[in-house]
């Protein structure tokens, strides 16, 4: 019930990762809110986040999907003061 309010009050975002063989990010992450932000009057906000996840996907050296979802979580919430659930999905 917790997270069908959190769902309700803050909405979500979801990050799809593509990832290169070697590490490190093939193409940009594409991101998509629902419920959080609307995509066409924060495009500098979902820029911003995706220069986020280039960064931490290029340094990272554990669970990058947890990594991501703690970090961004904790971008947006600097940013717009909400707290959307973050769902990392990744690809190679």
């Amino acid at each position: 019930m917790r997270e069908r309010e959190a769902l309700a009050r803050d909405g979500f975002v979801i990050v799809h990762l593509t990832l290169k063989p070697g590490g490190g990010l093939k193409q940009p992450a594409e991101i998509v809110s629902k419920g959080f932000v609307f995509v066409r009057d924060a495009e500098e906000l979902l820029g911003r986040a995706q220069a986020k996840v280039a960064e931490l996907a290029d340094s990272s050296n554990g669970d990058l999907s947890e990594r991501i979802e703690k970090e961004l979580g904790k971008f947006f919430y600097a940013e717009t003061k909400r707290r959307p659930m973050v769902f990392v999905f990744v690809s190679a």
